[in-house]
């Protein structure tokens, strides 16, 4: 989080503050626990600084090979952790594309990048289709998508938990961007998206009627507050770029 931060010219001092801050993150204080989420989480600023890429290096937004290596990483700590912060990549890639003159080039990149990824994990999803193609005892286990969501307490702040500082934390950073929006397309880029994403990682969401009309999803996305893992980050990044400026 301190590196991320410095990457996008935060003050120095605030960097450290921010890295504090992101310690205490539920799915990063989930270490403490069984969860192998918590190794990704760590891992998670790392693979968030291809998004400064995309936002403020308009001709080579997709840094093909240093984005290989985080995501290939993060996929032998955590596969799922990988998927999470792909999908956290999408918005920013759309905007990378939309506003980028280097639009094949970009493409190639992004090609670059997935097969390159695609190699360097080749034991990882090797093995799972090897495994899954005759597994009929190991199942993964089922989850009340409705039960594991971000929850917000004033003192627990485990692996699913946010204490009520850390809400208050985004609801002035939501404040400072709707008021000063011109100011940093990063700041208000990285708030905004990591807001949805919280959202969508909450009660907020309909996730009894979601797992009622797709009841795969509860061996599959399991809890939904991993959605996280790539928000939280931004949100912190978005923080300090607002406490920098």
């Amino acid at each position: 989080m301190y590196r991320l931060a410095l990457k996008a010219n935060v003050d120095e001092v605030i960097t450290i503050l921010l890295a504090l801050i992101y310690l205490q993150f539920g799915i990063v204080a989930g270490v403490l626990r069984f969860n192998f989420m918590a190794w990704g989480a760590a891992l998670a600023p790392y693979a968030m600084m291809q998004v400064l890429y995309m936002i403020n290096d308009e001709r080579k937004p997709i840094h093909w090979l240093s984005l290989a290596l985080i995501m290939s990483l993060i996929a032998q700590v955590h596969l799922l952790s990988t998927v999470y912060i792909a999908c956290t990549f999408v918005p920013f890639a759309i905007y990378a594309l939309v506003k980028t003159s280097a639009k094949k080039q970009m493409i190639i990149d992004f090609f670059k990048a997935l097969g390159t990824t695609l190699v360097l994990t080749a034991n990882v999803w090797g093995g799972l289709l090897v495994l899954y193609s005759h597994n009929k005892i190991s199942l993964p286990n089922q989850y009340n998508l409705y039960y594991h969501v971000v929850k917000y307490k004033k003192l627990i702040n485990l692996h699913g938990f946010s204490l009520i500082s850390m809400v208050l934390l985004l609801v002035f950073q939501l404040i400072y961007v709707l008021t000063h929006l011109r100011e940093s397309v990063l700041n208000t880029m990285v708030t905004i998206i990591a807001l949805v994403i919280l959202l969508l990682a909450s009660s907020l969401m309909p996730w009894a009627q979601i797992q009622a009309h797709f009841p795969s999803l509860k061996s599959s996305l399991q809890i939904p507050y991993r959605l996280a893992v790539g928000a939280s980050p931004l949100i912190l990044l978005g923080v300090g770029i607002s406490m920098t400026n």
